[in-house]
Order: structure tokens, then sequence, then C-alpha cells
């Protein structure tokens, strides 16, 4: 690296083509992977500086919301290796949201991230995905493999999904509840879903998965969920958050979420209404008396939230036992 970074380092705060004209003679290929990512001409449309300056060799950067501003670690950049650099600098871009790239389905997304665990872990997909980049790792290892550890398999990039700017905008504190409720939905309900398909899928029990989820899940997303639940938290400050203020506000949304993916598997449905009702009853039951015990077997919230297609599967049930009551 040329040592006029560290020069410039003290002294090139909102001077971007300064910081991008150094850092591509010094790595022509980092400052092309990062234009690749749109990563110049997001910092100019968002009016975020990047700078270089000396700091602790253990930090690689940050971000300053307040003022808009990346830093970046001048000793990194002279020391670390190329793709490190370039992990330092989508890291920092993405808690800027100035780093886009394409979804699935063709979209561009420029998410901003805010929880590092997230930040990092979305940071490697993005290294591996776009730059087949595999050996980088910083500080946040360990929040990684926790976080990773609950993403349920085969999930097509769900921290994209969780921090997608299509729903989150900017991701402040009224945007906020909407990540929350899709954080959730990934790492909660599916899960529990994706656990439990053979067995009875009651209320009280997925209370009793996301209660057992929940220190894992403020561990993960303490900013995110302080700027749902606590909008006077500090940055760094833990998430606390009551069961009782979880459930006034977000049960409706799980088990709304838990509804839907039951109501649209026919098969599962079929199999709950076996599970509650013996062959011998059968005949004793109308659909009335079915949602009934549904009901009253903890399954409250299929007629909550989606009683139309819940009659709609349970009319399909009786035409094919064809052994109800009418």
């Amino acid at each position: 690296m040329d040592y006029s970074l560290v020069e410039q380092g003290r002294n090139i705060s909102d001077r971007i083509g300064n910081f991008e004209g150094t850092l591509n003679r010094a790595s022509p290929e980092i400052s092309k992977q990062l234009n690749s990512l749109n990563f110049w001409s997001n910092l100019i449309d968002a009016g975020v500086s990047i700078s270089a300056n000396i700091m602790p060799s253990a930090i690689g950067g940050y971000y300053d919301a307040a003022k808009k501003a990346i830093v970046i670690n001048s000793i990194a950049l002279l020391r670390s290796s190329p793709e490190m650099i370039l992990h330092i600098l989508i890291h920092e871009g993405l808690h800027a949201g100035v780093i886009s790239f394409p979804l699935e389905e063709g979209k561009i997304t420029t998410p901003q991230v805010e929880d590092e665990a997230a930040t990092d872990s979305l940071t490697l997909l993005i290294l591996e995905k776009f730059f087949n980049i595999t050996k980088t790792s910083s500080g946040y290892a360990q929040l990684v493999h926790d976080l990773k550890r609950l993403l349920p398999e085969n999930k097509a990039d769900p921290l994209i999904t969780i921090y997608n700017r299509d729903f989150a905008g900017e991701l402040d504190s009224s945007a906020a509840p909407d990540a929350v409720i899709k954080v959730i939905e990934i790492l909660v309900v599916d899960p529990f879903y994706e656990q439990n398909k053979i067995n009875p899928l009651k209320m009280v029990d997925l209370m009793e998965f996301f209660i057992f989820r929940l220190n894992d899940l403020a561990k993960l997303f303490p900013r995110l969920f302080n700027l749902a639940f606590n909008k006077n938290a500090d940055v760094h400050d833990s998430c606390r958050v009551s069961k009782k203020e979880f459930e006034e506000r977000f049960s409706d949304d799980m088990f709304k979420h838990l509804a839907k993916r039951i109501l649209q598997d026919g098969l599962l449905l079929e199999q709950i209404f076996d599970t509650l009702i013996s062959k011998e009853t059968r005949s004793s039951y109308t659909q009335k008396h079915l949602v009934s015990l549904l009901k009253a077997e903890g399954f409250a919230f299929l007629a909550d939230f989606g009683e139309e297609l819940l009659l709609s599967h349970l009319k399909k049930y009786v035409n094919t036992k064809r052994v109800f009551a009418e």
C-alpha cells in the first residue's frame, strides 16, 4: 500500500475522490470491486464521507451515523490483504447503506444494516457470492457463528430479506418493527414450523419456543430491537425486551405468519385434523364443531388469522373423508 494513505488519512474527510483515487492507485482491483457494488456513487448520493485515519490495529474501521462518515484504519489499509480491506469497506458500507447488489429476482437492493452479527454475515455472503472470497473473518466471527446457527437451512439469503430497503426504508424507528417481524418470521416461526411439522403446532408451544430464542435474538439484533422497543437506547446498549412487551406488540404478527404457513400446507392441516379426531368419532362432527375443536385444542390462531382459507380446507377435508355429519 502507498504510505500516502497514512499522510492523507488525517485530512481527507469529505473528499471521496481523494480516497478513491489513492485506493485505486494502491489496489486497482479493490476499487473496481467496490465500483461493481455502486459503492462510490452511492457514497456521493447518500452524502456519506469516507476517510482514512490511524487507530488501534484491532479496529478495521467504523461508521459514524451522526456525521454520516465512514472512517477506515490507515494501518489496516497498509498491512491487511486486499481481501480483508474489501471486507472492511463492505462491512462499513453496509452500516452506511451504500452497498448495492442484485437480489435473486433481479432487483437491486441497498440495505442499511445496524447490528454487527447481521452486518458481518451479510459481508461474508457478498464476498463469497460476488467475488468468490471465502477466507476473511473479523472480530465478529463468534456473532456470525451464532447467527448462522439460528438461520434455517435452504433459506435463500434471509439477511437480505430482513434488511431489504423495499420494506425497511432507512430502518429508522418507524420501520424497525417491520424488520423485527421479519427477524421473528425467519429465525423463530419458520424453524418452529419446520421442526414441528409432524406434531400439532399450538400457540403455547410457539410462545415457549420464542421465549427460548428471545435472549439469542436480543444478543444478535440489539440495535434493531432497541429501535423498535427502546428509542432512547445508545447504539452500544444491550437490548432488554420483556415477554409481556413482546406479546403486546408482536405476538399477533407471529401467529399470523404461522397460520399462513400451516394453511398453505393442506397436507399438514389434514394431519392436524386426523390427530385431533379419531376415525370412530368423525361422523359426529360438522365443520362448525371442527372449528370449535381446533380452538379448544390450541389452534384458535388458524381461525383468527385465516378463517376463510381454513373453512375452504375444512370443506375439502369433509368432502374427501365423506364421513362428517352435514
